[in-house]
């Protein structure tokens, strides 16, 4: 799924101070440059979309509440805060217009599958900034537990200048509120009234960028302009245009990932755009519900790979499903039907049910399925929860 936003500002003006700090230049395009997370060893994926956070006193105290909405959620590392320009890695911001061709993500026990998500902030000398267009998602890519995964990557980004405004690309990930937790670490004070110099800053959006359509138009603003005390551990690797030095796709250089406590288990390094580790990249549901119409399943798919996603599509019993998935037995299934999507497309899949599926929404006006997306070409398939629904 990809968008690129016209260079107009929209009516989203950021605090001043968080202008500065966002859209400050980053360094040189050198090559294979990394910026992000050390991804030191310690805690990670403490909490995912599940939780969502929010000012809880007057005192300018951030914390963590419960969040049932669908839609999933992005986060991003917004900079640190009170440190000069480039002096710290920790960065959102593209350097300039090139490539990013990599990305290593530290996650916790039980990691939500991510995207990688580049949105974008204008800025123009006596009108503002304004913030955040939705550009692209890549992936679900799903992660290693208590591990360091490897992402090859190949995503065109921006940072120039056209008719007096200036276009910033910036790097995030997204994921799905699927119980699964974010490679996220609290790592310092999470009050906005009081931040010491050092501090990193989160930005976060929910539901995730790009699932509200006016996201690649009007844009949004984040939570709060950002939370303070949280650090996105993933270091991603960045290519300038024009350098033929860099190759997308390649595993990152630079210094050796420090090991994470507790088993660790092997890395995977995905092939394909879409996280499989092989065969047509994975599309991801544009929502977590599927209206039923005379026995169909309407399912919608997004593809946010840049080339098409093919497969077949499942929706399986959920316990069953695991225990398939776990050697246990063979999964319940209620239906399938094949999938094709262009590059970046939206798509809705007729799924016929069979009588199974057909009794079940006899039974029930809502049901909760396992929704399982299979690419073409043997790659890894992917799950995650679906909600049927039939017209009362």
């Amino acid at each position: 799924m990809s968008a690129r936003c016209t260079r107009v500002l929209a009516p989203l003006i950021l605090a001043s101070a968080l202008v500065a700090l966002l859209l400050a230049p980053v360094g040189a395009g050198a090559a294979a440059t990394q910026f992000g997370s050390s991804l030191a060893a310690g805690p990670a994926g403490a909490f995912g979309c599940n939780a969502k956070p929010s000012l809880y006193d007057y005192s300018g105290n951030f914390g963590l509440f419960a969040n049932n909405e669908p839609g999933g959620c992005t986060w991003s590392q917004a900079g640190v805060w009170g440190l000069n320009s480039g002096s710290d890695p920790r960065t959102r911001s593209v350097p300039s217009d090139g490539r990013i061709v990599g990305a290593e993500v530290l996650s916790g026990a039980n990691p939500s599958p991510i995207s990688i998500t580049i949105f974008s902030q204008l800025a123009q000398p006596g009108m503002g900034s304004a913030c955040c267009f939705f550009v692209s998602d890549t992936g679900p890519f799903q992660l290693a537990p208590n591990a360091i995964t490897t992402l090859p990557l190949d995503i065109p980004v921006e940072r120039n200048t056209k008719e007096g405004v200036l276009g910033v690309d910036l790097v995030s990930v997204s994921a799905e509120n699927d119980g699964g937790s974010l490679p996220l670490r609290v790592v310092g004070p999470s009050n906005v009234l009081s931040i010491p110099d050092g501090d990193p800053m989160a930005g976060a959006f929910y539901p995730r960028l790009g699932r509200i359509a006016n996201d690649s138009k009007g844009g949004r603003h984040e939570i709060q302009e950002g939370v303070p005390g949280i650090e996105l551990l993933v270091r991603w690797t960045f290519c300038a245009a024009g350098d033929v030095t860099c190759t997308p796709g390649a595993a990152p250089g630079g210094p050796t990932p420090a090991p994470q406590p507790g088993p660790t288990g092997p890395t995977p390094a995905p092939k394909g755009p879409g996280g499989g580790t092989g065969g047509a990249p994975v599309p991801r549901p544009a929502a977590n519900q599927a209206p039923v119409q005379g026995g169909d399943a309407l399912v919608r798919l997004i593809c946010g790979a840049d080339v098409a996603c093919e497969g077949r599509l499942s929706l399986l019993a959920p316990t069953a499903a695991a225990s398939a998935a776990g050697g246990k037995g063979k999964a319940v299934v209620y239906g399938g039907a094949a999938y094709k999507l262009a590059a970046g497309a939206k798509g809705t899949v007729k799924v016929s049910l069979n009588a199974r599926g057909k009794k079940l929404l006899r039974k029930h006006a809502k049901a909760t399925v396992t929704l399982r997306l299979a690419p073409k070409g043997g790659g890894t398939a992917t799950t995650t929860k679906l909600i049927l629904g039939r017209a009362l």
